[in-house]
């Protein structure tokens, strides 16, 4: 288990600013008048499927950015065959992370880029391979009020392009601070 720390303060004497040797305001917490909150209408929706193609220059590219030191990911391509090429599973993150900005870009939404991303989780129905072609289907999976916070869950259902057999699912928790807040 982790110890609770406690936050120190500074010695009154060294504050700056207008209340300098005396306690600072205090902001005004909860809601305020012209907040942003999410339109939870919205809740459920399924926004247009996209495709995306896993291909060995974005798997390599990848695992470099990520600290891989693995030869396979370096070596000349024609000494070893694509399907040799191990695919990341967080490398899921490289194609379901494009929902992001559709939330965004949702007007009836009022999504804005005051947030944090929350969690993330992956759920594989088998291992991602290098030549996959994917149609991945984001969706609102569900909205939460929590006072100074709207917390959203993205989910994006990847299937093969082709059979529509299932590979991946992720689900993104996202949470968006309101003003005031």
């Amino acid at each position: 288990m982790f110890a609770r720390t406690r936050r120190s303060r500074a010695h009154p004497a060294l504050s700056r600013g207008p209340t300098a040797g005396g306690p600072r305001p205090r902001k005004q917490r909860g809601r305020t008048e012209g907040a942003i909150a999410l339109n939870y209408d919205r809740n459920g929706h399924v926004y247009p499927a996209y495709t995306y193609e896993i291909t060995r220059p974005k798997v390599c590219e990848y695992a470099l950015a990520t600290g891989s030191t693995d030869p396979v990911y370096t070596a000349d391509p024609s000494e070893i065959p694509p399907e040799q090429v191990p695919v990341p599973p967080t490398f899921a993150a490289c194609f379901s992370g494009a929902a992001a900005p559709l939330l965004i870009g949702d007007p009836e939404l009022g999504a804005h880029w005051n947030l944090v991303h929350g969690a993330q989780e992956y759920d594989f129905t088998r291992a991602l391979r290098v030549g996959d072609w994917l149609r991945c289907t984001p969706q609102i999976a569900d909205m939460r009020d929590r006072g100074r916070m709207d917390i959203l869950t993205m989910r994006v259902e990847c299937v093969e392009r082709d059979t529509g057999a299932p590979v991946v699912r992720s689900q993104s928790t996202i949470i968006f601070f309101k003003e005031g807040g």
